[in-house]
């Protein structure tokens, strides 16, 4: 029990592969064995990690290696009760971690410095170094929040052995509300039971019956069985000194059936032990005396364990009459102890026991009609206060849903501004935007169909008829893909492709309906140049760029078309020499709130630009703008050059 104290939980534990199998560089491989150590529970195996590891140490040569391995040395010491080499390597530990500033660590090392002198019975050089481990713990940028809580119950452990009651309360009601914080079972757990047997010690029987049994709740939830053992013990003695042999036999059994499923012999020898002392406070002393007989059998060691077991089995006989038996129990107990006095005075005590029940439940009767008065005053301050919590509660909800449906109201009124200016939108496009071109359109089939032009006219009017019409198709597909986007319903469907093919097809389209303007437009792109994307979305933007080009361009000007490709990605660029615009009207237009005619009175939407942005985007690319008034415009389009994910959030709407 004491190697397993001293290594903690979770100290050491065995692992199927070494760190040199693993053929690592030195910090990991030192990283690793410095994980098996801290989980090995076998001291040979651990010894064996610790020799491999120091040579990793000295290869590194850093104080925070140097200073794990000097603490686990010392645990390793430790374990094997080797306590002075254990001092010395744990504050050779100590320099290097303060070097670090690893306060964890350093916390840690001082825990196990106030345990090993605690374990000494020098309880004020513990105390001391579990305040310079809670001073580096609370240190430490991310705390150790279990390792505070255990710090805090051992401190309380030293006071109590030192009759320092009050001060090791204090430690406990501070462990235990930083458990509670941290939301830390097994801290609660440790702490709850630690404090169940102080105030067990100084008398307070209720109060430790409370702790005892939160402990006991916490430990069967989270099956701390450890725990669990040690709280049924205190558990089973307070009943017993408080006159309930029922429920101490109860929590004997429960404690005897885990140290069987556990196989742990010492909680099977105390179980037998308690089980045999409920039944001779039954007054069944054949039982008692049966099962007292079975934990003196299992006793092999001659502790103090046996020793009171025998004293409890002289009691037993003496009560069976067979004072030869009680005189022979008491002899095997002498051998124990320096003499018999200390014997029969602790079988007065026994004897005495039934004495103080009396006195306790007399005690106890004068508490319980204290705590009756004091749960009647507490009870109408509860209700009176749970009727003021229910109307403020109340109180909060009606704010609350109001505050809900007023931004549910707000968000809906949003909405309808943005349906109304899109309807308003629409209704500019189709009644002006749309109708102009149908009009010029009409007037050209008048014309047509009044004057009947000769055959030599007739192709002049015919391309004029054709021009409009593009125009009008052009306005369109502008304004279906705006009402796509609007809607979301747009989708990508990418593939690998020549890009010189495109761009000459929407190059004859665009020159055939600004012919009027002789625009020359030259291309200058590699004939193998592919492309991976949507090829509809790419002749889209194409198309409005190009036909934004020659619409802000004067007659004779050029347009130059060039792509290149740079690593992963491909630039499409489109020049011009026309109007030109400033920065605040290159960014107007980039975002569709920028609505300007053309050198001939060309109309347009004011979104085409704003189009083709969104749908590079939506393909992974962007759209660079350059521009200066009276010295044209440059627009480059950059697309990545393979696989692009579509998800419905890449294209913005807004």
């Amino acid at each position: 029990m004491l190697i397993l104290i001293l290594m903690m939980p979770g100290l050491f534990f065995a692992k199927s592969s070494t760190p040199q199998q693993l053929q690592q560089p030195p910090r990991q491989t030192a990283d690793a064995y410095i994980n098996l150590l801290r989980e090995e529970k076998d001291t040979a195996k651990a010894a064996a990690h610790l020799r491999e590891l120091k040579p990793l140490a000295q290869k590194i040569n850093q104080p925070y290696y140097w200073g794990k391995y000097h603490w686990l040395q010392g645990r390793v010491a430790n374990a094997k009760q080797r306590y002075v080499q254990a001092l010395r390597s744990y504050f050779a530990a100590i320099p290097y971690l303060q070097r670090k500033q690893t306060y964890n660590h350093l916390s840690a090392v001082y825990l196990d410095l106030g345990s090993l002198y605690a374990r000494l019975r020098n309880h004020h050089k513990a105390i001391e170094y579990y305040h310079n481990g809670l001073y580096f713990g609370k240190q430490a940028a991310n705390r150790n929040t279990p390792q505070l809580v255990m710090l805090y119950a051992y401190l309380a452990q030293s006071h109590e052995q030192l009759y320092q009651f009050k001060a090791a309360l204090k430690y406990l009601n501070t462990g235990e509300k930083l458990a509670t914080a941290a939301q830390s079972p097994r801290g609660l757990c440790e702490i709850l039971s630690e404090k169940g047997r102080l105030l067990q010690a100084q008398q307070q029987y209720s109060a430790a019956f409370t702790a005892l049994q939160r402990a006991q709740t916490l430990a069967y939830k989270h099956r701390f069985r450890q725990f669990e053992m040690q709280n049924l013990q205190a558990l089973c003695l307070l009943e017993l000194y408080l006159g309930k042999p029922d429920a101490a036999w109860n929590h004997a059994l429960r404690q005897q059936q885990l140290a069987r499923v556990l196989r742990d012999s010492t909680y099977l020898i105390i179980s037998n032990h308690l089980l045999a002392r409920t039944f001779f406070k039954r007054n069944q002393y054949d039982s008692a005396f049966q099962y007292n007989s079975l934990a003196l059998k299992m006793t092999q060691d001659a502790d103090t364990s046996k020793r009171r077991i025998h004293l409890f089995q002289a009691a037993i006989v003496e009560k069976q009459g067979d004072l030869e038996k009680s005189w022979f129990h008491l002899e095997e107990a002498s051998k124990l102890v320096a003499t018999k006095n200390d014997l029969w005075e602790e079988i007065n005590v026994l004897r005495n026991e039934e004495e103080l029940r009396q006195k306790i439940e007399a005690k106890l009767n004068g508490e319980k009609a204290l705590r009756k008065w004091l749960l009647y005053g507490c009870g109408l301050l509860l209700f009176l206060g749970l009727g003021y919590w229910i109307r403020a509660r109340f109180k909060q909800q009606s704010n609350r849903l109001l505050s809900a449906q007023n931004e549910v109201i707000e968000g809906q009124k949003l909405e309808l501004e943005e349906m109304s200016q899109m309807k308003n939108q629409l209704f500019a496009i189709v009644s002006h935007d749309l109708r102009s071109p149908l009009l010029s359109m009409r007037v050209v089939l008048d014309t047509l169909k009044k004057l009947a032009p000769t055959d030599s006219e007739r192709p002049w009017w015919m391309e004029r008829l054709y021009q409009q019409s593009a125009k009008t198709g052009l306005l369109l597909e502008n304004l279906l893909c705006w009402a796509n986007l609007q809607m979301n319903n747009y989708f990508v469907e990418q593939e690998r492709f020549l890009l010189l093919p495109l761009v000459q097809e929407v190059t004859e389209a665009v020159a055939l309906v600004y012919a009027d303007k002789s625009i020359q437009v030259s291309i200058q792109i590699d004939n193998d140049l592919e492309m991976y994307g949507d090829p509809a979305m790419i002749r889209m933007a194409l198309r409005n760029i190009l036909a934004n080009a020659c619409k802000f361009s004067d007659e004779g000007q050029s347009v130059l078309v060039s792509a290149v490709q740079t690593g992963g990605h491909v630039s499409i660029s489109i020049q011009d020499q026309g109007m030109g615009m400033d920065c605040a009207q290159l960014d107007k237009a980039l975002h569709g709130q920028l609505r300007r005619d053309g050198t001939k009175g060309e109309l347009g939407l004011g979104i085409g630009l704003s189009l083709v942005r969104r749908f590079i985007e939506h393909q992974g690319g962007s759209l660079e703008g350059e521009s200066e008034p009276d010295q044209g415009c440059t627009f480059t389009i950059v697309l990545p050059q393979q696989n692009f994910q579509y998800s419905p959030e890449n294209l913005n709407i807004g």
